[in-house]
């Protein structure tokens, strides 16, 4: 196999106009970095080419954000066709609402470039900066619609309360705090607020779906771009509430650089999203609130040691917050308890599966084997012998030829019923296959061979009643008592084999007696000859590894 011909190699061809996509970029932030740190040319066309940039990545993550929503609906992620209406409509949202980020920035350009007027604050543009939040948020609470379980859906709401809590305390005392303070009340306000508070939101939202769909490129640039965009809106609102504000700024790169990681996904490979109702969060999203909660609890901290007051407003978040974390750790303890018993029930299932006859209930042969085995061992240790009976039914055939399987079914079912209720619960009854049973009893007791044969040929006195007919049937019977000698495994071997072969000379028995005196059936004469040839031991007597019926 050549090099990269793997699942690794083929990833890594998915990436690779990834990977162009991003360089491209980086070489175009660099540029601007450079041209505006240098102001080579006229500053009318520094002005004019950063706004007319800032149009450009906002169309171009538009125009992503759409053909993601295209390569949704070729490429459905999930099996429920409602959530993948909501994955299709969330991703047109969010272009929608870069569309109409890059309108408010055609009529910011229109203003600043062609008109020449010192744009105001609020303006017209606002509204169509403003559209992207609004937008997109209504997008990211759809692709958590569609990618979170209903389950952990509360979860995940508490989650995204504690992850936008903590940053909008980091917000407050980072830049939002000096904003209320400068900016006049009112509308001014209220814009200066919506723009930090809104993609805190939308980023709160997105980051806790990276964790349950660790493997979605496009979800994790859609983070990248979002957190950019809410760097360059914090630092754009304090700068305008300072007065300090100009186009070719820092700010301005890193509007361009947020839109471009938005636009980097029309190049990322589709998303993979298991629909499994065992799918749950990984790692990464339970640890993820405690991030930035931690973050922001901390400064709080850090401002009550150093005497500031922290006013009413963090007041009532760090509360709200604390709050929201008791009730997600007792969601996340009670959805570990019913964990634990559904893990439970499944483990009793697949043991039943594993060690239970299907059609009977009884053991099978991999538990009779298996815990043949194990009480060899027992009986050894204790010096004591164990007792095996084998059972043959007669006339099982008949029955299925005459009534049908589904009689046949009923006459297993209702025997094994008959013969588990007529011995002791340490006994173990099995079906070994077909119409052959099996009884274990030992070594904490040791009947007489002939009761156990009673037994079991008691359990057969009443007739059974299959398709409302009254069905008598009888039973090969066939039972071994011995001392464990030698290994444990050849013991219970070999005593499987005695008692099979106890139960083929009472089935020899039982047809002389049925065909009459001198009278030898074609089964009895091929067991004879095996008996005359010395493949069948005598009653009382072991049977050796090698030997067989």
């Amino acid at each position: 196999m050549s090099a990269g011909a793997g699942p690794a190699g083929g990833h890594g061809r998915e990436l690779r106009p990834l990977w162009r996509a991003s360089g491209a970029l980086a070489l175009v932030v660099l540029g601007q970095l450079v041209w505006q740190r240098t102001q080579a040319g006229p500053a009318a066309l520094l002005t004019a080419a950063v706004d007319v940039l800032q149009v450009v990545m906002a169309g171009a993550a538009a125009w992503a954000c759409l053909r993601r929503s295209r390569l949704v609906a070729t490429h459905p992620l999930h099996d429920d066709p409602a959530r993948n209406r909501y994955e299709l409509l969330a991703w047109r949202l969010v272009g929608a609402g870069a569309a109409s980020w890059g309108l408010g920035q055609v009529v910011w350009t229109w203003d600043e470039v062609v008109l020449g007027l010192s744009v105001p604050f609020p303006s017209l543009a606002d509204v169509g900066y403003l559209g992207f939040p609004v937008l997109a948020g209504i997008g990211a609470g759809l692709l958590a619609r569609a990618r979170v379980r209903f389950d952990s859906g509360l979860r995940a709401m508490l989650d995204g309360l504690l992850v936008s809590g903590a940053l909008l305390m980091i917000s407050w005392q980072t830049v939002l705090a000096s904003v209320v303070q400068g900016a006049d009340r009112g509308l001014p306000l209220a814009v200066s607020l919506a723009y930090p508070i809104g993609d805190l939101a939308i980023l709160a939202l997105v980051v806790l779906l990276i964790g349950r769909t660790p493997s979605d490129v496009a979800l994790r640039l859609l983070a990248a771009g979002l957190s950019t965009l809410a760097i360059a809106d914090s630092a754009f609102v304090w700068l305008t509430a300072s007065g300090r504000f100009a186009t070719g700024g820092v700010v301005d790169a890193t509007w361009v650089t947020a839109f471009g990681l938005v636009g980097l996904i029309a190049w990322a490979p589709p998303a993979t999203c298991s629909d499994s109702p065992d799918h749950g969060p990984g790692r990464f999203a339970l640890l993820l609130p405690s991030v930035p909660l931690l973050i922001g609890l901390g400064s709080v901290v850090v401002d009550l040691w150093r005497g500031e007051p922290i006013g009413r407003l963090l007041t009532v978040t760090v509360t709200v917050l604390v709050l929201a974390l008791v009730v997600r750790q007792s969601l996340s303890a009670v959805e570990n308890a019913t964990l634990v018993r559904r893990l439970r029930v499944q483990e009793a299932r697949l043991r039943r599966l594993a060690y239970d006859d299907a059609l009977t209930g009884v053991a099978n042969r991999g538990r009779f084997t298996e815990e043949l085995l194990r009480r060899a061992q027992e009986a050894s240790a204790l010096g004591r012998p164990l007792t095996v009976a084998y059972i043959d039914l007669n006339g099982f055939k008949a029955v299925n030829d005459r009534l049908g399987h589904v009689a046949g079914d009923v006459l297993l079912r209702t025997f094994a019923g008959r013969l588990r209720d007529a011995v002791d619960s340490g006994d173990l009854v099995a079906r070994l296959g077909g119409d052959e049973f099996a009884l274990l009893i030992g070594p904490d007791r040791t009947p007489d061979p002939p009761a156990v044969r009673r037994l079991v040929l008691d359990t057969l006195r009443l007739p059974f009643v299959l398709d409302g007919e009254p069905t008598p049937v009888t039973a090969a019977v066939g039972v071994v008592q011995e001392q464990v000698r030698g290994t444990d495994e050849q013991t219970a071997d070999d005593l499987l084999r005695a008692a099979d072969a106890r139960m083929y000379e009472d089935k020899v028995r039982l047809r002389s007696s049925a065909a009459g005196p001198g009278h030898r059936t074609a089964g009895e004469v091929d067991l004879y000859s095996a008996s005359a040839g010395g493949l069948l031991p005598p009653h009382g007597r072991r049977i050796g590894r090698g030997s067989s019926r």
